[in-house]
């Protein structure tokens, strides 16, 4: 997809860095949801994420790639399916980003994109995660851990994200998956 659809759609950005390696990142706000595209200098989009920041705006991601009921502020982790390639959960310290994210890529089945299906802690303050206090916050490798079935049993998510097709993780050494809380607490 093309930039101008997103500016047409959503308007001018409300936010627009280019990274080191040449990516450029637009932010969109929304009345209840932020929009990042991550795109080529030619404008061609090669990540998009919407966060919802609103338990009332519940978009219904129809269709997605990996065919998963996919509702913001409804859906849960597990509600979407165990089977994810990857899990990145941490729970922020001090001043840092907390995010949760599942990552789902299953080559032909899933269109050859990526999709990740998390919380991002933008627009959710730290209590309200459910994350267990219990539980070392860097990066979790067990699933089936009881105390992460749990979390992830009544953890809704907020943010779904997708690659276009064939991209790879590369534009993630600039960029993290969604908007980014410390650069847009500015912009409320």
């Amino acid at each position: 997809m093309n930039l101008g659809k997103f500016n047409e759609i959503f308007g001018v950005p409300t936010y627009t860095r280019i990274s080191k390696s040449n990516w450029i990142e637009n932010i969109y706000k929304g009345r209840d949801y932020w929009i990042q595209t991550i795109s080529t200098s030619s404008g061609q989009v090669v990540f998009y994420a919407i966060t919802s920041c609103d338990k009332v705006f519940k978009p219904n991601i129809s269709p997605n790639p990996i065919l998963r009921k996919i509702v913001l502020q409804e859906s849960t982790f597990s509600s979407i399916g165990d089977d994810p390639n990857d899990i990145k959960y941490y729970l922020r310290e001090a001043t840092a980003n907390s995010y949760f994210y599942n990552e789902y890529s299953w080559g032909n089945p899933s269109q050859y994109q990526t999709v990740f299906v998390g919380i991002n802690d933008a627009c959710m303050p730290k209590q309200e995660i459910q994350y267990p206090e219990n539980r070392n916050s860097l990066y979790i490798e067990n699933i089936r851990d009881n105390d992460i079935i749990k979390f992830r049993s009544a953890a809704r998510i907020n943010t779904y994200a997708e690659t276009a097709a064939f991209f790879g993780k590369e534009v993630f050494k600039d960029y993290q998956i969604g908007i980014d809380r410390i650069q847009i607490r500015s912009l409320y």
